[in-house]
Parts: C-alpha cells; structure tokens; sequence
C-alpha cells in the first residue's frame, strides 16, 4: 500500500558526521542502497531524496543542476555517493528525485539548533550575543515550510517528467552571507 518513499533520514551536517564516520557512512550511504532495494522489491516507483547544497562545495556563482560537484565533507560526499546510486538505480518502474535542499530555517515541531539561522536567533534571545566566524560567507537559505511544499509538488508531479532528475530546492533571492543574517536578527 505504499506509493512513495521520502528518504529525509541521515546525520545532518559536517559536525555530526565526522563525530562518527562509520555511522555517517552507513546511515547516509549504505542505508540509503539498501532503501533502494527495499522500493525496488516492493515495486515502490517513487522515492525522493532529501540531498544537500553542500554537493557544490564553496563556490564563487550561484550553481544549477548542472555544476559539479565538489564535496568538501564526509556529509557531502555521503549526499553525492546516495545520488549517484539513486540515478544509477533508475528505471521505467523505479523513480528517485534527487532534492538539493538549500540551507533550511524555521520552526519546525522539533527545532534544530545546529542550523545557522535557528541558532544565531537563538543564541540572540537567550544571550543577547551573537558571534559570526568567516561573516562574509555566502549560503544558501529555505524555509522549512517551503521544503515541505517542494516534496508534495514531487508527490504530485507526473513521474515521466521527474525520474531520475535532480533539483537544487531554494532561491538566490534568500542568498546571504552570515553577517547579513546576523544583522537580520539583530533587526529583528
């Protein structure tokens, strides 16, 4: 009776991943080949994949679908490594979307503070101190309700036109750097 799987589980973020490689590895990697197998012998068609902006590595230019990819963390290459299979495994009757979700924001049933935004506000309410390294680095933000309505829209739209494809989730309208995100919520 399932119609489609939203993969969404993995160690999030650079931090977490190298605290325990192995695990990273095998959460974010191995579990998602085995995922795979378990759609494809269960005739599940569509499964989409919660990837990563941290693909691109640093750039200097807003990347498209199209940019390499230059991962720079165990986390990253663990998206990169469970995209590459997901493409690999794609058939007539298997259909993994790839999500490159940009940096997510916003209050959620169970906020995450290892997010920047959600962090620097946080810290801003409960210390009234906001500390910025490297203020002048770009990223790339998304509200989580936005993320939510991205993985509907790929629950609704026609499977011939999303297998095996790969969107970058996000708008360079909510490109910022650090500092401009501390001085955001230093405004606010």
């Amino acid at each position: 009776g399932v119609d489609a799987i939203v993969h969404l589980a993995a160690i999030v973020g650079d931090p977490a991943c190298e605290q325990d490689r192995q695990a990273a590895l095998e959460i974010n990697y191995a579990s998602t080949r085995m995922m795979i197998e378990i759609a494809k012998g269960h005739s599940i068609r569509r499964f989409i994949f919660a990837s990563s902006c941290s693909v691109y590595g640093a750039t200097d230019y807003v990347a498209d679908e199209k940019a390499r990819v230059a991962p720079i963390s165990l986390y990253a290459q663990t998206k990169v490594d469970s995209e590459a299979a997901l493409i690999e495994a794609a058939s007539d009757s298997f259909c993994p979307i790839v999500l490159r979700f940009a940096t997510v924001f916003g209050h959620s049933w169970r906020p995450r503070f290892d997010l920047v935004v959600n962090l620097l506000t946080a810290k801003a309410c409960q210390e009234s101190l906001i500390t910025i390294y490297n203020g002048q680095q770009w990223r790339p933000f998304i509200h989580v309700r936005d993320v939510t309505e991205a993985i509907i829209k790929m629950m609704d739209a026609p499977a011939s036109l999303t297998a095996g494809q790969i969107y970058n989730i996000g708008d360079s309208r909510l490109n910022y750097t650090l500092g401009q995100v501390a001085d955001k919520i230093q405004e606010l």
